[in-house]
């Protein structure tokens, strides 16, 4: 990235963590002893320090013994061979058996016809083993299917990360740029911000206010202005911890889709998995209450 260290443009390194640092972010680097041109975008507090043969070796071991244990877990949870049925395997298989009609032989050559035969009856075989493998093997569809919520996850981190960039710049320039008093002139409505009275001006806010349906009208919005962007006005709030809660609500639109996308996933690759879970859960819930009368 390119960084502004006392009024000098230089570039700074990111480590592997970083998701996104939006224009205007404050950030905190360390120069390397053996460069003095190289910069390194760190943690406040943080300093300079090589990485040494122990640290790396038990970086790997931790992180295979991790893995280890969430498939270990995986195994134990949903893909051992001895866990519980589901019901839909007690359904009976309208499978209708029969023999394949003669096909007509168009060729002139025995030869070929032979190399036909042989080749139609290797790949049914290898279909029909295929497909005993992908309906039987659990195991190869939990893999799957664990391979793809990974990516899945990966994915809405990145486009979260992006959706909210422009949240967290508007929340750096909270922390950074002079807050000025406003007057509160009209609530918000369908699609729309409050308005407030900005010099001799009236200026829609860049976000909602919190508990805005409690403001009264006449109250004063402490409000900082995007130096980018004039009469653009952030309310000063939006630096201000909101908890579990505020966390949901900016994120809860990949959360949706992350849970749509996983469960389709599901419902695809360990359906007989997921009815068995559903009916132990109406068991679960059914219990205690009371028998109807036969």
């Amino acid at each position: 990235m390119e960084i502004d260290l006392h009024g000098q443009h230089v570039s700074a390194e990111t480590s592997c963590n970083t998701t996104s640092f939006p224009a205007g972010t404050k950030v905190s680097v360390v120069r390397d002893p053996a460069d003095a041109a190289r910069y390194l975008v760190v943690s406040p507090g943080q300093d300079w320090r090589e990485a040494t043969s122990e640290g790396v070796w038990f970086g790997l071991m931790t992180g295979a013994a991790i893995s280890l244990l969430v498939v270990w877990i995986g195994y134990r949870a949903l893909l051992h061979p001895d866990g519980p049925g589901s019901p839909l395997d007690q359904e009976a298989a309208n499978r209708a058996a029969g023999t394949p009609e003669a096909r007509p032989r168009n060729t002139a050559s025995a030869a070929l016809d032979r190399f036909g035969e042989s080749w139609e009856s290797n790949k049914e075989a290898m279909v029909k083993s295929l497909t005993n493998l992908v309906d039987m093997d659990i195991r190869l569809h939990g893999t799957i299917l664990g391979a793809l919520v990974i990516a899945v996850t990966g994915w809405v981190i990145i486009c979260g990360a992006d959706v909210n960039a422009e949240l967290a710049y508007d929340r750096s320039l909270v922390s950074t740029q002079p807050v000025v008093n406003t007057t509160l002139l009209e609530h918000g409505g369908k699609g729309t911000n409050p308005a407030v009275r900005f010099g001799t001006q009236a200026v829609r806010l860049a976000h909602g206010l919190r508990w805005e349906d409690f403001r009264h009208i006449g109250e004063t919005i402490p409000v900082v202005e995007d130096p980018q962007i004039p009469e653009r006005l952030i309310p000063s709030e939006l630096a201000d911890s909101r908890g579990l809660w505020g966390l949901l609500m900016d994120n809860g639109p990949m959360i949706i889709l992350w849970t749509a996308i996983v469960g389709f996933l599901g419902w695809m690759f360990i359906p007989r998995e997921l009815a068995a879970a559903g009916e132990a859960f109406e068991v679960f819930l059914r219990r205690g209450r009371p028998k109807g009368r036969h």
